[in-house]
This record gives C-alpha cells, sequence and structure tokens, in this order.
C-alpha cells in the first residue's frame, strides 16, 4: 500500500487499516510506503521544519487518495500513528524511493488451562 496521499490522521486511514487488520491472519505482516525523508528536499520552511518535529505534513488540499493529495510521514508519525494495533517490526527509510514499513498483526494469546495439580490458570500460548 503507498501511502502518501492518504493521511495518517484521517477517516480514510483508520478504514484502510481496519480492513487490513481484518484481514491478517495473526502474525501476518502488511508493507506500506510512505513520503519520508527521502522527499525531505521538498519541503521548505514551516513545512520542513514541522516534519523534523515529527509531524505528518500535507501539502494539497485536494480530495484525500488522488494523486494530488501529498502527505509526509516522519519517522516518528509512522510508529506512532500509521497502523495502531499493529506492531511495526522494520522500517527501511528511502529504500524504494519512498520509506519502507513492515508491520505485523499481533498473534492471538489464549489461555491454556489449569496447571498440573490445581491453582491458577496456566500461563497463555501464542495460538497461529
Amino acid at each position: 500500500m503507498t501511502w502518501s496521499g492518504i493521511s495518517s490522521a484521517g477517516a480514510a486511514r483508520r478504514a484502510w487499516i481496519d480492513e487490513f487488520t481484518r484481514l491478517l491472519k495473526p502474525g501476518g505482516h502488511l508493507i506500506i510506503t510512505t513520503h519520508g525523508e527521502h522527499y525531505l528536499g521538498g519541503l521548505k520552511g514551516e513545512r520542513r521544519e514541522r516534519f523534523q518535529a515529527g509531524e505528518m505534513v500535507i501539502t494539497e488540499k485536494r480530495p484525500e487518495g488522488s494523486n494530488a493529495f501529498n502527505v509526509y510521514h516522519p519517522p516518528a508519525c509512522v510508529r506512532m500513528r500509521l497502523a495502531p494495533g499493529l506492531v511495526l517490526v522494520a522500517f527501511e527509510p528511502g529504500a524504494v524511493h519512498q520509506d519502507v514499513s513492515l508491520f505485523q498483526k499481533p498473534r492471538v494469546l489464549a489461555k491454556v488451562g489449569k496447571p498440573p495439580g490445581g491453582g491458577g490458570d496456566h500461563l497463555q500460548r501464542i495460538v497461529n
């Protein structure tokens, strides 16, 4: 998914991430590319300062999702806001002229019952 035309703050992002999270099996991966530091030269003045401070920067007020809607996601924004509910396992800035983020859906934990001899619930185990 190329994320340069979708903001990390809007309803469109939530809808996409919710759907990807639903479709991924536990332990499954999602790759998202974003405009990041590779495109920093295209940001000037206050926009560049906001990006360097970790804020998402929208440069065009066109319809979200269109090629003319440009969003720049600094690494901090990717880690903190882009895909809540998924775990960021790898981040490669400028790998394909965009930043590449690899997210993973957490595995499901399930109780496995009582330990031998009684007592509390046994430790949880990962269910794939």
